[in-house]
């Protein structure tokens, strides 16, 4: 087996059979611990995720999402177990319900920004609503939307990260990709006439739907503010492959809008 194909799990619901329980156990300690897995799995305890993150404050946050049918302690003794070790801050241990779900801790983050994650049948929910509203006047607002973002990110890159015009746009692929909107290729690109080509695999707009015409407005715009902002120079985009109209992958052209 390999690390191609694999998905990147962010264990906020976790899925469990019919006789299998969860638990969440977040313990904050001063440096990384790998004995807390040791007193896990000793206890009878199957980790189902884990995730060790540096804070703020110096401390590391250790995650699990245990399966505890087979557990031959009580939980508050496993709790206590954990709280035991040395170089333990705190500890906390409950049972979600009814909801297997990541209840401990709020709001999500990624680098000092805060997250709001939706699955994408809701997002695909709420496009959906806004076309019937709004007809094609929803694919104009998507992608004057998408051009804001795209031109935020474009700044944050050339402020935080002091990158080249190159290397933003090997940023903007990571980026894309780091927060599940697509896996972006820019195929051509020359940033002197301001003209790309862009190819897109697994656009969150596109996947599973079908429309009669390409979909991926948000993303459109977001490549037209960010490249904008690049080459300091009105672009636009426009879409001539798509997913939701069956073509293998999306695919974008910039130009020069004047």
């Amino acid at each position: 087996m390999s690390l191609e194909g694999l998905t990147r799990n962010l264990a906020l619901v976790e899925e469990l059979g019919p006789n299998e329980r969860l638990a969440e156990l977040v313990a904050l300690a001063d440096r990384p611990l790998p004995t807390i897995f040791s007193v896990l799995s000793e206890a009878g305890a199957n980790i189902r995720f884990s995730s060790v993150s540096r804070e703020a404050t110096g401390l590391y946050l250790h995650l699990f999402f245990l399966e505890t049918s087979d557990l031959t302690v009580p939980l508050g003794d496993l709790e206590q177990r954990v709280r035991g070790l040395e170089g333990v801050v705190d500890v906390k241990l409950v049972e979600p319900k009814p909801l297997p779900a990541d209840t401990l801790l709020f709001p999500l983050q990624s680098s000092h920004m805060r997250l709001v994650v939706f699955p994408l049948r809701e997002i695909h929910a709420i496009w959906d609503t806004y076309e019937e509203l709004m007809a094609q006047g929803f694919a104009i607002v998507s992608y004057n939307a998408g051009k804001k973002v795209g031109k935020d990110i474009a700044m944050w890159l050339k402020v935080k990260y002091k990158l080249e015009p190159k290397d933003m746009i090997i940023a903007l692929e990571q980026y894309m990709r780091a927060f599940g909107m697509g896996v972006p290729e820019f195929k051509e690109v020359d940033l002197d006439t301001g003209r790309a080509v862009i190819l897109l695999k697994d656009s969150f707009e596109s996947a599973k739907r079908r429309k009669p015409r390409p979909s991926c407005n948000f993303i459109k715009g977001l490549f037209a503010g960010f490249l904008s902002e690049l080459v300091g120079r009105e672009i636009t985009v426009t879409e001539t492959r798509c997913v939701s109209i069956g073509d293998e992958y999306c695919e974008f052209k910039a130009r020069v809008l004047f």
